[in-house]
């Protein structure tokens, strides 16, 4: 997608500055420009020690130890991501100590702490994967125009157990541009496989959206402007509003594929046609937020026309019956 060429760019950038002034490994870089040039997937800890390297070398007193660590880190490799979406719980056989802190440093937020991302229970992680695995087998089976899509942006998911919240507090699933191709989910906060599905895709949406502009900003609207959120109880600001906005109608169309599917559990289609309504319902209260207030870019507003058309031409009757 359009993020590994931009990320080549600036990689590029970066590496001819660092020619002369830092030791690196030359032949690592090209290849990992190479490999952001070509068609294939590069692993999501690449854009993880990417933006720490950009920290590293952006301050204004810069920590030159840092920086060469954080070189050296994004050009260690392996740098190419395996076909369709691995499945690498949290747990010491998986990840080191550094790349489990890697990790955590990657996803936290202002809604997330690092201490929420927890290590899978050794006696349940089999169990776990397990689920996860058969979420995405249905997804395959039932819904392949999003599992197809979903291929093409995630290459890992990381299941973990949330420590600490509690209610909507709790970690459900979470994505990140910061490790583009990765999600977070806590298995233990869905209760249905249906619900374990939606989930997997509604962050799939998220790193599409990612991917699809990785530069230009959707939306001009401040930060510090907050408006009504389709998904959260708190005000947010018009990007997430946006970024919530689009996700509803990509899960929309992936609880529809369910929907119609004809090989898929009566109870568990008329579930998807329920998930499908309520995702519309939610969309158009976004959209309407963003009609009224977003300031929007020629991109963002071309992104958003196109998914307000489709949902727009889903009528309630229009949904798919079980």
């Amino acid at each position: 997608m359009r993020i590994q060429k931009r990320l080549a760019v600036s990689v590029a950038h970066i590496l001819d500055r660092c020619r002369g002034v830092r030791p690196y490994d030359s032949q690592a870089g090209h290849e990992l420009v190479d490999l952001l040039n070509s068609t294939r997937r590069v692993r999501p800890s690449v854009f993880g020690d990417y933006f720490a390297l950009v920290g590293a070398i952006g301050t204004q007193q810069e920590d030159q130890d840092a920086a060469q660590d954080a070189l050296d880190c994004l050009l260690a490799g392996p740098f190419e991501a395996g076909d369709g979406c691995s499945v690498r719980p949290l747990l010491r056989t998986h990840f080191t100590r550094s790349e489990e802190d890697r990790l955590r440093s990657q996803f936290v937020s202002e809604s997330l702490l690092p201490e929420q991302i927890g290590r899978l229970e050794e006696a349940t992680a089999a169990r776990d994967v397990a689920r996860i695995e058969d979420a995405l087998r249905l997804v395959v089976e039932h819904a392949p125009l999003t599992r197809a899509e979903m291929d093409h942006v995630i290459a890992e998911i990381v299941p973990v157990r949330d420590l600490v919240g509690e209610g909507d507090a709790e970690l459900g699933a979470c994505s990140s541009l910061e490790r583009w191709g990765s999600m977070l989910i806590n298995p233990d906060a869905f209760a249905s496989s249906l619900g374990l599905c939606e989930a997997l895709m509604h962050e799939a949406a998220h790193s599409y959206l990612y991917g699809a502009s990785p530069v230009e900003f959707h939306v001009r609207n401040p930060i510090d402007e907050l408006y009504k959120s389709p998904l959260r109880a708190d005000p947010r600001p018009m990007d997430g509003i946006y970024h919530a906005t689009f996700v509803l109608a990509r899960t929309c169309f992936s609880m529809n594929e369910f929907a119609k599917s004809q090989r898929l559990d009566p109870e568990m289609r008329c579930d998807a046609r329920d998930r499908a309504r309520e995702c519309r319902d939610l969309f158009m209260q976004g959209y309407a937020v963003l009609d009224e207030h977003a300031d929007y870019t020629d991109e963002g507003r071309a992104i958003m026309a196109a998914a307000h058309h489709y949902m727009a031409s889903l009528e309630a009757s229009a949904l798919p019956e079980s």
